[in-house]
């Protein structure tokens, strides 16, 4: 799997273009979508990021989209979405993951069958995962993050 743009920072940001994206705690998961003719999957995400100035706040309104291009791979157990726990809990490869927590491990084992955990090449393998019970298994031959920034200030 070929990161084109963007790289991960500690598990749960994302860095696009010199531009860090807190997806914990700064942007909630608005869905995704699978295109099986095209093998594209996207994450939707939407926040804000601000920053202060002088009797103002300059507010960047984020809509942020990860993209797999040619997925090989995909599996999700998902569970009903309530607006209150749509956050991002971390996005990291699989092969990364031995000798953490076992609630990570149990995890991934939902996603699999036994035989398949055994065949497996963890390294083209991207675990992602939302604390409402959402969790992601996908190898795909690229990822890209795009995103569009709208500027709205706030006068106080």
């Amino acid at each position: 799997m070929k990161f084109l743009n963007f790289s991960i920072e500690e598990e749960i940001n994302i860095k696009v273009a010199n531009q860090s994206f807190d997806l914990h705690n700064e942007f909630k998961l608005m869905g995704y979508n699978y295109h099986t003719q095209n093998k594209v999957f996207e994450l939707i995400f939407q926040g804000f990021v601000s920053w202060e100035m002088a009797e103002a706040t300059n507010l960047l309104m984020t809509d942020l989209k990860i993209i797999f291009r040619q997925v090989e791979f995909l599996r999700i157990q998902d569970s009903p979405v309530h607006e209150d726990n749509v956050c991002f809990n971390k996005m990291q490869f699989v092969n990364e993951i031995v000798g953490q927590l076992p609630e990570t491990i149990i995890q991934l084992e939902n996603l699999f069958s036994t035989d398949e955990i055994e065949e497996c090449d963890w390294e083209k393998y991207l675990y992602i995962d939302f604390i409402w019970g959402v969790s992601i298994l996908i190898s795909s031959e690229t990822v890209e993050a795009k995103f569009n920034q709208f500027n709205s200030l706030e006068v106080s």
